[in-house]
């Protein structure tokens, strides 16, 4: 008996064991998915869960015949607050941010933190208002002055909107053009601008003609000649002027 209830308290102490264990991977599982698609400080969906979450709304049927848009939200003056008050300020302003977003946000749109001091809201297909009309709304908003550490600072909140097209029926196509908007778009409103496509060509184009120059250099791909400048009356020479020519 006493062999028995040895070998009955070992299955016991396995078993207690095997259930820690599970509970213990269960725990680390959510951490690591926590980790992965939210955002530690405010507990929002971060960059990776909100892509996510686009990619499933563009598969839905209904963005066949109406297309939602994506609203991205950028606190300008955040770097500034950052350097001249601390972590601890910048934190509190992002928390604040956070607050006066979801205040006004229905119960069906969830907002994302994408960035330091970016945010990211989908406006689905089903929605029926204004979408400038709404980000207006975000932006007098977060515009009123925030008072953080017992000083009033003022975020300088601006938007981006870019609405889904035949050529942006993919999450990250979307999500960058959301980007574009929000500095390279065309103002529509105080603080508020859209997608643009020529714009970001011209912005895509400039950043490529920059990327090729450095390496025309690095190539030893510049030529500079020398060109005489000749006064027409006297024929004579009176200076130069040094051209520089790309051979590629």
């Amino acid at each position: 008996e006493l062999c028995l209830l040895g070998e009955m308290a070992d299955d016991l102490a396995f078993g207690i064991a095997g259930l820690r264990l599970r509970e213990e991977q269960r725990k680390a599982g959510e951490t690591i998915h926590r980790l992965a698609f939210y955002d530690c400080k405010t507990g929002l969906a971060n960059r990776t869960r909100q892509i996510e979450k686009l990619t499933s709304c563009l598969g839905q049927p209904e963005c066949d015949i109406r297309p939602l848009s994506l609203v991205h939200i950028n606190v300008g003056q955040f770097a500034e607050i950052y350097n001249v008050f601390g972590q601890q300020v910048a934190d509190q302003l992002i928390v604040e941010t956070v607050r006066r977003l979801q205040s006004q946000l229905p119960r069906d749109l969830e907002l994302a933190r994408i960035g330091e001091a970016a945010f990211s809201i989908i406006m689905p297909s089903h929605w029926e208002g204004d979408v400038v009309d709404f980000a207006r709304q975000l932006i007098l908003v977060l515009n009123d002055p925030i008072e953080v550490a017992n000083i009033a600072v003022v975020g300088h909140a601006h938007a981006g909107i870019v609405t889904m097209c035949k050529d942006s029926r993919d999450a990250e196509t979307l999500f960058r053009r959301a980007n574009a908007a929000l500095f390279y778009g065309e103002s529509i409103s105080d603080r508020i601008t859209i997608f643009v496509g020529s714009k970001t060509e011209e912005q895509i184009s400039r950043l490529s003609l920059m990327g090729d120059l450095r390496l025309a250099v690095q190539r030893d791909e510049l030529r500079v000649f020398c060109q005489p400048k000749i006064n027409m009356r006297t024929n004579q020479v009176v200076g130069a002027e040094a051209l520089i020519r790309w051979q590629h």
